[in-house]
């Protein structure tokens, strides 16, 4: 039979050794990879955010068209003039995530 007392002395200590184990990883990882494990941004102020900073046009439209319009629609204006200004060099140069299936979108 177990009791209780052990049951919550198991629990206790391996709550702990989680605890541990993510400040160990948190400490050895890079400092600049530190804040990717926690924010207070929602989805849509991620998306929003990872298309204004992003400098590569992959991550801008996958940050974008991979998402939902209601996500990114506060922003409308603005990949509508990056996507103006970028079209004709798209189709020119060919890059490999400029594929029917994004030009359909």
């Amino acid at each position: 039979m177990v009791h209780g007392i052990s049951l919550w002395g198991t629990a206790t200590s391996l709550i702990a050794v989680a605890c541990a184990s993510i400040g160990v990883f948190l400490f050895y990882i890079e400092e600049r990879y530190r804040r990717t494990f926690y924010t207070f941004d929602t989805g849509k102020q991620f998306c929003i955010r990872l298309f204004q900073e992003a400098e590569d046009d992959f991550v801008k439209a996958d940050a974008v068209f991979s998402n939902c319009y209601y996500i990114w629609r506060g922003i409308e204006p603005e990949i509508k003039a990056w996507v103006g200004a970028n079209w004709f060099t798209w189709v020119k140069e060919k890059p490999i995530w400029f594929d029917d299936a994004l030009k359909a979108r």
